[in-house]
């Protein structure tokens, strides 16, 4: 089960070189193999189905300042940009951390959480925790 405050990061130092000059980019891509939509597979059907929207996040962080963050379940799009001018400055270093964060642990069912286990109503415990697996993965763009 998901809980809120349970986090997985990766976090780096950079420095910005003291010769550049604003405006300051952070260009990356993200995606999740988690995706939830509003789509209820009706009773009965042969397929099942979950959503937890507003349970996970993907977070840019700079020096423990959260500079972006999306649901994991968000189908927006990979390509990312996020202006980080206000954040950085030239000859300084900052740490850069990439963060999963859960907010609120699925032990909360929030408005839009559904869950359907296939056709047999018994394939769910009332008293199983909610849980969902999330594999999320960061790349940078390089530029030319």
């Amino acid at each position: 089960m998901s809980q809120a405050g349970n986090y997985g990061q990766a976090e780096t130092t950079v420095v910005v070189p003291a010769n550049w000059r604003p405006p300051f980019a952070l260009h990356f891509y993200v995606s999740a193999d988690y995706v939830a939509d509003d789509y209820r597979v009706p009773k009965g059907s042969l397929l099942g189905t979950e959503c937890y929207i507003g349970h996970r996040f993907d977070q840019v962080l700079i020096d423990d300042k959260i500079v972006w963050q999306r649901d994991v379940g968000d189908r927006g799009p990979s390509s990312i940009a996020v202006n980080i001018t206000p954040y950085v400055h030239p000859g300084d270093s900052f740490r850069l951390a990439i963060r999963v964060v859960d907010k609120v642990g699925t032990d909360v069912v929030l408005p839009r959480d559904f869950k359907l286990i296939g056709p047999v109503e018994a394939a769910e415990k009332p008293d199983d925790p909610r849980r969902f697996r999330t594999n999320v993965w960061v790349g940078r763009y390089r530029h030319s």
